[in-house]
């Protein structure tokens, strides 16, 4: 009775060492709702929810911008565009499209430019148009932005870009006769810590850190309010690191992977808590948010689920349609496909 009451409310002891046994439950994807897009059949390239909109971006540059029908697992469209096409520097290699979409703004990001500058685009009218310049301490400083991310309240937006430096905004304009008048992004910050590619960054609120994944097998952690480097993790082979992700529960720990069909895990602290070899290439990794979080992961075959911190296996649908997952709510949860169609589970 002494254990049970010291040892309170606390995650089991053996659990750090020795994971549950592994479900194999196969989801029937029949159970999927499909939210058609009757114009465009391209893939679907970028997806985002904020609230109770969903926005994705396809091959061709269609946007579509998503209302989620309240109460329900179901979806209208709210908003359809045909972005200019942006023709992104063809000598670099993107694990994903250099695209971020900032909803409340009805505005588009996008990298992918060699000359030290970011383009962005205003939806409700694409005559309006913007660059923001790159400018940092190092003289004739032309880099390519890599990868675009922000926080879940689009207030903070973190980039990277192909000569390692991170660029990190701390404020948003919200007016949108400021937009046309200022650049977009203010408050920079400028972090100089490799000279590597960024291939992927990732935000946890909870945790307060943000994740930086370099193609040297690098992985730095930062606060996410005053930018202090925590500690840095490196690839056990030291292979790039293409996804990236945070999870709060049931333990704090980093998930990513390269393109070696493998997830790591391992806890903020830097101990090794996994090494999962994955079945097919590996297109896309996130969190499902849950009172005990899991890891979505979407290969060229299958949609995988993994219980957190251990990774044991959950669930499979055999898939060759998703590209990209979205939660909307802990009850929806939101994947694009490559017909550029959403599906509803």
């Amino acid at each position: 009775m002494e254990t049970q009451i010291a040892h309170f409310g606390q995650t089991p002891e053996q659990l750090f060492y020795k994971p549950h046994a592994q479900k194999n439950e196969v989801v029937d994807k029949t159970q999927w709702q499909a939210a058609k897009n009757k114009k465009s059949q391209s893939k679907l390239i970028y997806l985002i929810c904020n609230k109770n909109k969903v926005v994705s971006i396809q091959e061709d540059f269609t946007l579509i911008q998503w209302q989620i029908v309240k109460n329900q697992q179901q979806f209208q469209i709210e908003k359809q565009v045909q972005l200019p096409r942006i023709h992104f520097d063809a000598m670099i290699k993107y694990v994903l499209p250099p695209i971020l979409v900032l909803i409340e703004q009805s505005t588009v990001l996008f990298g992918g430019n060699n000359n030290g500058t970011l383009l962005y685009q205003y939806l409700d009218n694409l005559k309006v148009q913007g660059v923001i310049e790159l400018e940092s301490e190092i003289i004739n400083n032309h880099c390519t932005v890599t990868v675009l991310e922000s926080n879940k309240q689009q207030n903070i937006v973190i980039l990277g870009t192909n000569k390692g430096l991170v660029y990190y905004y701390s404020k948003i304009l919200q007016n949108k006769q400021d937009i046309k008048q200022e650049e977009l992004l203010k408050g920079k910050y400028v972090i100089y810590d490799t000279t590597s590619q960024i291939n992927s960054i990732t935000i946890s609120e909870q945790l307060t850190i943000f994740c930086v994944g370099t193609q040297d097998g690098t992985i730095f952690l930062y606060n996410l309010y005053n930018r202090t480097l925590y500690r840095f993790i490196n690839h056990p082979k030291r292979l790039p690191i293409y996804y990236l992700a945070l999870s709060y529960s049931p333990l704090p720990c980093i998930l990513f992977s390269s393109h070696d069909e493998r997830v790591v895990a391992y806890s903020i602290n830097g101990f090794l808590l996994q090494l999962l070899q994955v079945k097919g290439n590996i297109e896309y990794i996130q969190i499902k948010k849950s009172p005990i979080n899991t890891l979505v992961v979407i290969t060229d075959n299958n949609v995988f689920e993994y219980r957190l911190p251990f990774l044991d296996r959950l669930s499979i649908v055999s898939s060759q349609m998703c590209t990209r997952f979205v939660q909307a709510t802990k009850q929806i949860s939101i994947y694009g496909c490559k017909s550029g169609d959403l599906r509803v589970f």
